[in-house]
């Protein structure tokens, strides 16, 4: 990371599902190709899946063992990918409901909003005292790594991230050019989202399905573009005209 700067990691409600929840969603993606299934039959259910979108989720000791139902059953995966830290996954067949493959991939970029907006405004908050900015990294191994970087600008080092967030100064909800090539190789790696944040808004690119090779163009074509313009309306008729053209991406605008 970087010398000198202030960095940690640490452990959190959000962290710890957002690896969960990639590590399912990577088995089923890859049952789908596997096995040509769509991918919107897949459900997934596990206890208290419901109430981790509802924010009812408590700050309790990570369980020894999760079991995470799934239907269809993978018909066959790594056990490897199950590894998490600390904990031990267990897959079975889900013979009630769960939640859907695209309703997760649609609404997993709430869940550091919900459980961690008090981390992430801290260091947002700083960043629009000072224009340094702070990078947090959601972790694969179900932690969340933080780091400063420069006045103005924080680059992701290269680790197997879930999802990532930057800071923002002052009413600066919008995305630069360098930050969509970032969220590109975050959503092609396999990651739910990537973006920046202000102490109250925030502006993301989140996965809703395989990033294949067009999604990819039109990210790269919208990196291009943005660097074009200097003035907020030209740069938002851009992000329009991706939205239309992206099948498998999402510009998502929050507010926390």
């Amino acid at each position: 990371m970087y010398a000198g700067k202030e960095q940690g990691i640490i452990d959190t409600i959000s962290s710890f599902w957002l690896a969960v929840l990639w590590r399912i969603i990577v088995i089923v993606e890859n049952d789908s190709l596997a096995t040509g299934r769509n991918l919107r039959e897949y459900q997934i259910y596990f206890d208290g899946i419901y109430d981790l979108f509802d924010g009812y989720v408590q700050r309790t000791r990570r369980p020894d063992v999760l079991t995470v139902y799934v239907s269809p059953y993978p018909s066959e995966y790594d056990v490897s990918e199950l590894d998490l830290f600390d904990v031990s996954l267990e897959i079975e067949p889900l013979e009630g409901d769960g939640l859907g493959y695209k309703y997760l991939l649609r609404n997993i970029y709430r869940i550091p909003f919900i459980y961690d907006k008090n981390i992430l405004r801290k260091f947002a908050l700083k960043t629009e005292n000072s224009d340094i900015e702070y990078m947090f990294i959601f972790l694969d191994d179900g932690r969340l790594a933080y780091l400063e970087g420069y006045e103005g600008r924080v680059s992701i080092p290269h680790v197997t991230s879930v999802a990532t967030l930057h800071t923002h100064p002052r009413n600066s909800c919008m995305l630069s050019s360098p930050d969509v090539e970032s969220a590109a190789d975050v959503l092609v790696d396999g990651g739910f989202f990537s973006g920046a944040i202000t102490s109250s808004c925030g502006i993301l690119l989140a996965r809703t399905g395989f990033i294949d090779e067009d999604d990819f163009i039109e990210l790269k074509k919208l990196a291009h573009s943005i660097r074009k313009y200097r003035d907020v309306r030209s740069i938002m008729t851009v992000l329009t005209d991706f939205q239309r053209k992206a099948k498998n991406v999402s510009l998502v605008k929050i507010n926390y």
